[in-house]
């Protein structure tokens, strides 16, 4: 039991670290447009910069994963992927946190679009060497 305890506290910090991360990728696509948004490319942070959307994700985020963690720490529920419920708890802070996009807001939906890919990777399989 404490192995699986421990199994999710990893999973809610590793998405919750990544939804800071893509949230910061996310805010430098759409306000800066000497960005290189070819999939490949490097995005470089300032860190005096880091935008609304890290602080607002992060605030929507820890909630919804305590709530998850708990509920997955049932006994009951120690045979489950623990991954998947706190990124998708990321992905829906993350949509809060940006807003809605309307057709006008292409760097922004390329931005969300971007961010999204970035956490949805959490649930990939590890690449072996």
């Amino acid at each position: 039991m404490a192995y699986h305890v421990k199994r999710c506290h990893t999973a809610a910090e590793k998405a919750g670290d990544r939804l800071d991360f893509a949230a910061r990728i996310a805010w430098t696509i759409a306000t800066d447009a000497s960005v290189d948004l070819s999939p490949k490319a490097k995005i470089k942070l300032d860190a005096r910069r880091p935008g609304p959307w890290a602080s607002a994700a992060l605030t929507r985020y820890w909630p919804a994963a305590e709530k998850e963690f708990w509920h997955l720490t049932d006994a009951s529920r120690t045979a489950e992927r623990v991954d998947k419920p706190f990124v998708d708890a990321a992905l829906a802070a993350l949509d809060e946190a940006i807003g809605q996009a309307n057709r006008a807001d292409i760097r922004v939906a390329r931005a969300r679009h971007r961010a999204r890919s970035l956490i949805l990777a959490l649930l990939q399989p590890p690449a072996s060497d």
